[in-house]
């Protein structure tokens, strides 16, 4: 998938499961991996990430990394054509604080990397209508890019239970390791540009485990309430409860005509 120049060697690294990504190391490199010079400091290869164009697999790739810690979530996409060396905490886990954060499509290319993404970051396992559902819903449905590796996922749709329409958020989530970093906030003035600009719908809601304190202060600093706690609403996770979370737009129909009658 990519030249090796001469006088290298490709060593296979296996990442969260996934392997074949193969980086290219000059030999005089293999007897510095995993070797340390200073207690607290160790040398390790810090590899660049190119994307291939979806579009076209021959295309000239795309730089979207310069660092292995970037990307979590490998995929077949993504390979690794230089490398050089750099000295970084062992323990550092966080990606930089300055980035590019992006939203986009969802499609058969990319799929995979929406089911991966909610492996890692949910503790509900969701079924193949779910994803085929999700293709179908457009604009309701993004993938958040940090600095162009996707990191993050918010999938929506609309709900007309209750004589009412409704958006639902089934998913908003990001890896751990991006939280904090605004990418939620993106996600979800997206999800509320869209309701604004539809101008159509009586509220969106979600559901949050109850002891999920983060989820429930994010979604109240955007104007979301409690309205419904559910009991049981989770299998085979504990705790099973859930809450309702929701923003209101408008008052329901059955509300709204009472009020008109009142003034009548």
């Amino acid at each position: 998938m990519c030249t090796r120049p001469a006088g290298t060697h490709s060593l296979k690294i296996c990442t969260h499961g996934h392997q074949h990504t193969v980086v290219t190391v000059k030999p005089s490199q293999l007897g510095k991996l995993g070797q340390s010079d200073q207690p607290q400091r160790q040398q390790v290869i810090q590899p660049v990430l190119y994307r291939l164009p979806f579009s076209s697999p021959s295309a000239k790739p795309t730089k979207v990394a310069t660092s292995i810690k970037e990307s979590p979530l490998f995929t077949d996409r993504l390979y690794i054509k230089t490398v050089c060396t750099a000295e970084i905490h062992p323990t550092l886990k966080t990606p930089p604080h300055r980035g590019r954060i992006e939203l986009g499509d969802i499609t058969q290319h990319n799929i995979k990397q929406l089911k991966r993404l909610n492996q890692v970051v949910f503790p509900v396992t969701y079924n193949d209508k779910f994803y085929k559902d999700v293709l179908e819903v457009g604009e309701l449905a993004k993938l958040a890019y940090y600095n162009d590796i996707v990191i993050g996922a918010v999938c929506c749709r609309v709900d007309t239970s209750d004589n009412q329409r409704r958006l639902y958020i089934m998913t908003l989530g990001c890896l751990a390791p991006y939280r904090r970093l605004g990418i939620g906030t993106v996600m979800l003035e997206h999800v509320l540009k869209i309701c604004k600009e539809d101008g159509n719908f009586d509220n969106v809601f979600l559901h949050v485990q109850v002891n999920n304190e983060g989820a429930i202060k994010f979604y109240e600093k955007f104007g979301f309430e409690v309205v419904e706690e559910k009991k049981n609403y989770y299998k085979r996770i504990e705790p099973a409860d859930a809450y309702v979370l929701q923003k209101t737009f408008r008052p329901p129909k059955a509300l709204q005509n009472g009020e008109a009658e009142k003034k009548s």
